[in-house]
């Protein structure tokens, strides 16, 4: 099931924030790669704007090592050069 259909069809604030920490458990035990979002790179906007709202909470519980998290995705090719990552990850993780 696509990501957008999955958001759509729950309360997207918390599918986000559910989906990040399910993204951290993911790379964590070696199951996901960063690289793996690459997958997304000819996807719409609206996908690859819930991907990168779900990437903010996965780098935010990552804790201690959100500055390298936060660097690791944002040079990944689905996010490098993407205004997309900057409106919906980094701005967002400063105002808190």
């Amino acid at each position: 099931m696509p990501i957008d259909n999955i958001i759509d069809n729950n309360d997207s604030l918390y599918m986000h924030e559910i989906m990040g920490n399910l993204l951290f458990a993911l790379i964590q035990n070696k199951l996901y790669y960063m690289k793996d979002l690459n997958n997304f790179i000819e996807k719409s906007n609206e996908t690859q704007i819930n991907i990168a709202k779900v990437v903010k909470y996965t780098i935010f519980v990552s804790g201690n090592s959100s500055k390298q998290y936060h660097n690791d995705f944002k040079f990944k090719k689905l996010f490098n050069n993407n205004d997309i990552f900057t409106l919906y990850v980094t701005n967002e993780l400063y105002d808190k």
